[in-house]
């Protein structure tokens, strides 16, 4: 059984977990989950609203060798909120929206 972490307010942190099916707790389908850069840190850095800690958190991605793989996987499930793989939400909008431009082309 791998890692099941939760991050803010008791919320789960997607990015490090992946479930099978409901009830089933998975390690996450990403290369060597132990050296996540964001293990170990507090998850209200990559929640904040806060620029200082949104700095502090894409810092962190910069550094974390699933970067990519996190990225992708919140694109995929259309994150909300938080930085992974170093994006903002917003960031995270702005480049779906050129993808699918880039796509309509």
């Amino acid at each position: 059984m791998g890692t099941y972490l939760r991050g803010v307010h008791g919320r789960r942190r997607p990015h490090l977990q992946l479930a099978a099916s409901p009830g089933d707790r998975l390690s996450l389908d990403l290369p060597d989950l132990g050296g996540a850069a964001c293990l170990g840190e507090d998850p209200e850095v990559f929640f904040s609203e806060a620029d200082t800690k949104m700095a502090y958190a894409k810092s962190v991605c910069e550094r974390c060798p699933v970067q990519v793989a996190c990225l992708a996987r919140a694109l995929d499930r259309r994150e909300e909120h938080g930085v992974f793989g170093g994006l903002t939400a917003g960031e995270r909008r702005t480049l779906r929206r050129r993808q699918r431009r880039g796509a309509a082309a």
